[in-house]
């Protein structure tokens, strides 16, 4: 369960140029919980807003210098090395439920301190021990285990962030409950963690309450 994401404005805007973002996918636009229903009329809302921006982007963007070619073949030498046989390969699927088992186990609705930082440390290890081992059955068609794979790389990537959020904040707020930290602080804020150089960054982010 995952209640944040990319941090857009009000109109969708990431601080990435060019980049816009709506729905369920993006942060800081709900408060400690989301409702039941909320997500479609956000996607209503918020892809509309973001989609005209978008589009009078693009009206009067250029093309973008550089060239992209080492990212393209370094994408390319990894799904090649997930279709190289491997003595002890694990498909993409088997990945997935190891990882669901550590998230059920130590992230669930109750968490304490002790709990999330073994859930933190099973999850460095799948990616240490096991994610070097994925491998994917080549198919003639359309490879749906290389989606998979990319899939189970960017959900260890936000088991990581889930954890290292809850950890960080030390209250119980929401739909976040702390088994250690049952109070709830006086003054909200937004977690955010930056990827600088390789590692997350943990900051926060004051809450901007719009007038009614």
């Amino acid at each position: 369960y995952c209640l944040g994401g990319i941090k857009i404005d009000e109109f969708g805007r990431t601080n990435i140029e060019g980049l816009f973002a709506a729905g369920e996918v993006t942060g800081n636009v709900h408060g400690a919980n989301r409702m039941s229903g909320n997500a479609l009329s956000e996607t209503q809302v918020f892809g509309n807003r973001a989609a005209q921006k978008a589009c009078e982007y693009a009206a009067k963007a250029t093309i973008i210098p550089g060239s992209y070619e080492t990212e393209v073949f370094s994408e390319y030498k990894t799904i090649n090395g997930w279709k190289a046989k491997k003595d002890r390969g694990l498909r993409p699927i088997a990945l997935k439920s190891r990882l669901q088992a550590v998230m059920d186990q130590y992230v669930g609705l109750e968490r304490d301190e002790e709990g999330l930082n073994c859930g933190l440390a099973e999850v460095q290890k799948l990616r240490e021990d096991l994610l070097p081992l994925l491998t994917v059955v080549p198919t003639r068609r359309f490879c749906y285990e290389i989606q998979e794979a990319y899939e189970i790389r960017g959900m260890l990537d936000l088991a990581e962030i889930v954890i290292l959020s809850a950890l960080e904040r030390k209250e119980t707020r929401g739909h976040h409950y702390r088994l250690d930290y049952p109070q709830t602080d006086n003054k909200p804020y937004h977690t955010s963690i930056q990827l600088i150089k390789g590692e997350h960054k943990i900051g926060t982010i004051p809450v901007t309450k719009l007038k009614s």
